[in-house]
């Protein structure tokens, strides 16, 4: 029986394009909203300067990897928000009260993990020190040869963090720990209220 494959190539190529996009959208709405250029930026100087910031992180070397890395994991916080709220909706409780109960901190410290975890994957080569070398033992045509690495191999606790954060299990147990706690926090406000 054959089975379906799709060829996800182009979107190799078209990686820059969906990066320059991704950036100058963000940057000229970031600039509009939070007022950095003045009271009343000037449309075309926010457009120019979105468009540099674009510019920059297409053709600068690491960036579109660190986009890479993080942007399937701001979707999955998406969906994850998605669901929370669906699930105290389906429950009754307001939007805006599940909103409050989250809070922007939280988010914002989500979202900041996630880039700041991207950006050490990244730059692990050049953060991470340069170990000495670890022999192993190879079997070779019947001979067992010791070969030693050249330690090049990253940080190691770096790699033990970062693949302890995103296990299933454990990024389980945070969903499971973010929705008892804001269970617990509107269980609360409705005893304080006596509602």
């Amino acid at each position: 029986m054959a089975t379906p494959t799709i060829d996800l190539t182009l979107l190799g190529f078209l990686l820059p394009i969906f990066t320059f996009l991704l950036v100058f959208a963000l940057g000229y709405a970031l600039i509009l909203k939070t007022n950095i250029l003045g009271e009343k930026p000037n449309k075309v100087i926010a457009l120019v300067v979105a468009l540099s910031l674009g510019a920059l992180a297409t053709f600068a070397g690491r960036a579109h990897t660190i986009l890479e890395l993080a942007i399937p994991w701001m979707a999955l916080l998406l969906v994850v928000g998605i669901i929370i709220f669906s699930f105290y909706g389906f429950l009754g409780v307001e939007e805006k009260r599940v909103w409050n109960m989250i809070g922007r901190p939280v988010v914002v410290l989500l979202v900041a993990t996630i880039f700041i975890i991207s950006i050490i994957m990244t730059y692990d080569d050049i953060l991470g020190s340069a170990g000495e070398g670890e022999t192993k033992t190879v079997i070779e045509g019947g001979e067992a040869i010791d070969v030693v690495s050249d330690g090049g191999s990253g940080n190691k606790f770096a790699d033990s963090a970062v693949a302890a954060l995103v296990h299933p299990r454990v990024f389980g147990a945070i969903i499971l720990l973010i929705i008892a706690a804001a269970t617990a926090k509107l269980l609360a406000d409705k005893i304080k209220t006596g509602e």
